[in-house]
């Protein structure tokens, strides 16, 4: 995992460490998600000694906050989307041709 378990809990104002194993399970979905976004097959060509681009940290993070917060499919309010967020961050990384590293 790109993103350490205490940057994550900061991201998110938790203090506990009751949802460490939940959250860890949500940053590789996150993590997984924005690679197939970004149509790689992971997210390892684009780190630099182990460390991913800052922007694509913060979408990793936006996503597991967005998870962590709505644990259901269906929300009750009415839904904006924020603007400048995952696809804006991640828009300088994306391929678009078949030959995908």
């Amino acid at each position: 995992m790109y993103v350490d378990i205490n940057e994550m809990k900061r991201h998110l104002n938790i203090l506990f460490n009751d949802d460490d194993l939940y959250l860890a399970e949500l940053e590789e979905a996150a993590e997984n998600t924005v690679a197939a976004h970004l149509n790689r097959p992971s997210l390892a060509a684009l780190a630099d000694n182990g460390m991913l681009p800052a922007d694509i940290r913060l979408a990793v993070k936006t996503l597991v906050a967005n998870w962590y917060v709505n644990r259901e499919p269906v929300s009750y309010g009415t839904p904006n989307k924020v603007p400048y967020t995952l696809e804006y961050v991640l828009q300088p990384y994306k391929l678009y041709t078949k030959d995908n590293d």
